[in-house]
């Protein structure tokens, strides 16, 4: 950046897609937001939903990860992955 600003940080919303250079929005009914953040979600609503989104600071790879919503995330992961150790994810 030739003035020495940064730009500005963007995320985009859990209930946008992309693949292939396009973005594909979800239906909002699909995405569960709050799983970094918010304690006492019902297990049948996170059951239902297509996209958990962990947002907040408790990520569930994290030591600090609210420890009910871990086992949504830690499912997918592949045990025997090197960047699992290399990284220090928490199991």
């Amino acid at each position: 950046i030739r003035d020495g600003s940064l730009p500005q940080a963007r995320a985009l919303s859990a209930s946008l897609v992309t693949f292939n250079g396009l973005i594909y929005g979800l239906d909002n009914s699909w995405v569960l937001s709050g799983l970094g953040h918010q304690y006492g979600i019902d297990r049948d609503t996170i059951k239902r939903a297509a996209v958990l989104h962990y947002n907040g600071k408790m990520k569930p790879w994290l030591e600090l990860g609210i420890r009910q919503y871990k086992a949504y995330w830690t499912r997918f992961l592949k045990r025997d992955d090197q960047y699992m150790d290399d990284c220090n994810v928490n199991r």
